[in-house]
């Protein structure tokens, strides 16, 4: 079953603008007020451990709010 480039398109933008709907209200909110964890599914100094560290710093460092990593193998 192929689908056209339209249709691919089409469901690009109506993701694009309900998750930017979905963002907007979410800015009018004081939430979280606490910690925000991060669970990734593998154990640490992965391939996805190191980005997902970065990610947690630079999302702490832009939101004010704390981010943190926890590593639970097999949680994915």
């Amino acid at each position: 079953m192929t689908r056209s480039k339209g249709d691919r398109e089409m469901r690009s933008i109506a993701a694009v603008l309900a998750f930017s709907l979905w963002a907007f209200s979410a800015l009018a909110q004081d939430y979280p007020t606490r910690p925000v964890r991060i669970v990734i599914p593998l154990s640490p100094g992965g391939t996805t451990d190191v980005p997902g560290r970065i990610i947690a710093q630079k999302l702490s460092e832009t939101l004010g709010q704390q981010f943190f990593v926890e590593n639970r193998a097999g949680a994915g």
